[in-house]
């Protein structure tokens, strides 16, 4: 497949439109936005009114009237209809009108759990699915991603890939006005915008004229900014970093959020020594997570495990949160040296053993070095071995050529963010994304 172009994403960040959004009118007690996923309960219908399933694996869809498209050629503004919804399935999954699949590197779910996208007149679509699970069903189409991003069907016939920003036409409250590629992109305020502010429904989205965000790859560049007052805002610090500027800016308002990915050993179920349930338990036991969560991360995340469902998530009801474990889970997962050799003992490795761990370089290296370190104290002797993020995927992925640990920036084995029933294709042994080679039927 091919990766999609970071200009692409930007078009659709500002101008292309989701099915179905974030519900912004939620009170942050209830559920603050700092994660990508939103329980399906928050999210509310944007490109279209209602929806309903006629079985479990039958969804329509229901567009709203009234929806135009940028005015800018070659669509002028005309009104969006359920063709335009059904053009961009067809075009990215290759669903109908003669498209192959693998347009963009997006969500294979929809590629291979739905079977087609119709219209049935101007304003409804009907989806019909492989599967009869309306939550993962829902779950998929709210999920972030080119996947339910709908570009306009004119621009891509007239224009092709749309990988040229000079063509970005969407629905959305902003036209991309310019864009550096790596400097600097702009946005403009789309005068024809559709929609009013759900709290004030006298007020005409959006509120604000003009929004120009600066590209800057170097953070110390980007902090500079922000201590002399010529950036707004700064992300993705690290806490290190948010730390220090607590110390040296304290006028500055912090926002704190959780990371979207997580950093995680994933050991090949399939082969040996790792196909002992024992070993796992072990390498899991020389983790000292309370040392990492006050010392590495400078207090900012939690000292206690997860399960495969982040602790965030446990607003929405889907696991259990560590308070509520039974102490003999609690036991498998607390730092425990003597217990660690001890289990290794028992799978037949008294003195431990050699092996490594493939990683992806994008990933948090300084903190696979301390792992490094843990499992040394066990007798668990690891090498790292880095590639690029192309070949870690190739190798460890689509071929499955490594023999023992993999690590990557969002790793397989906990902590997600993700729609919780799509998590389960990371353990599905026909699915690419099954780094630890899980062959469990269960799944």
């Amino acid at each position: 497949m091919t990766p999609i172009p970071r200009t692409l994403e930007t078009i659709r960040l500002f101008g292309w439109k989701k099915l179905f959004q974030d519900d912004w009118t939620t009170n942050p007690t209830t559920f603050d936005f700092k994660i990508d996923w939103t329980p399906p309960s928050l999210a509310q219908s944007l490109l279209i009114d209602t929806y309903e399933f006629t079985d479990p694996s039958t969804l329509v869809l229901h567009v709203h009237h009234g929806i135009h498209w940028q005015n800018l050629p070659p669509v002028n503004g005309r009104e969006l209809t359920a063709d335009d919804i059904v053009y961009h399935f067809d075009r990215e999954f290759g669903l109908g009108g003669g498209f192959k699949p693998g347009i963009y590197e997006g969500n294979n779910t929809i590629t291979t759990e739905v079977s087609s996208v119709t219209s049935q007149d101007t304003y409804t679509v009907l989806m019909k699915w492989k599967i009869s699970n309306p939550e993962f069903i829902m779950e998929t189409l709210e999920s972030t991603g080119p996947d339910n991003s709908i570009e306009c069907p004119d621009a891509v016939k007239a224009y092709g890939d749309l990988s040229d920003w000079h063509h970005a036409v969407g629905s959305g409250a902003y036209i991309l006005q310019d864009y550096v590629s790596g400097t600097s992109l702009t946005v403009v305020k789309n005068q024809s915008y559709w929609r009013n502010d759900s709290r004030y429904p006298d007020n005409k989205l959006p509120y604000i004229d003009k929004i120009t965000v600066l590209i800057i790859p170097d953070n110390a560049t980007a902090l500079s900014g922000l201590r002399s007052g010529k950036i707004d805002a700064v992300d993705n610090l690290s806490s290190q970093e948010a730390t220090n500027l607590k110390t040296t800016n304290a006028e500055l308002l912090q926002v704190t959020a959780p990371s979207q990915g997580t950093s995680t050993v994933d050991p090949r179920n399939d082969k040996a020594p790792f196909n002992d349930i024992r070993v796992r338990q072990a390498l899991q036991m020389a983790i000292n997570l309370p040392d990492l969560a006050a010392n590495y991360y400078n207090g900012n995340t939690s000292p206690n495990p997860s399960s495969l469902s982040s602790q965030y998530l446990n607003v929405s009801g889907w696991s259990f949160p560590y308070d509520q474990w039974p102490q003999d889970l609690k036991d498998q997962y607390a730092y425990n040296v003597p217990q660690a050799k001890a289990l290794l003992t028992a799978a037949g490795y008294p003195n431990g053993f050699d092996t490594d761990v493939v990683a992806d370089q994008a990933a948090d290296l300084a903190l696979l070095q301390v792992v490094q370190n843990y499992f040394a104290a066990i007798n668990v002797r690891m090498s790292i071995r880095t590639m690029e993020t192309t070949a870690w995927n190739n190798y460890v992925f689509y071929s499955h050529s490594n023999d023992a640990l993999s690590y990557r920036a969002t790793g397989t084995l906990g902590a997600h963010f993700e729609p919780f029933a799509q998590l389960f294709y990371s353990f599905n042994s026909q699915w690419i994304t099954d780094a630890c080679m899980v062959n469990d039927p269960v799944f």
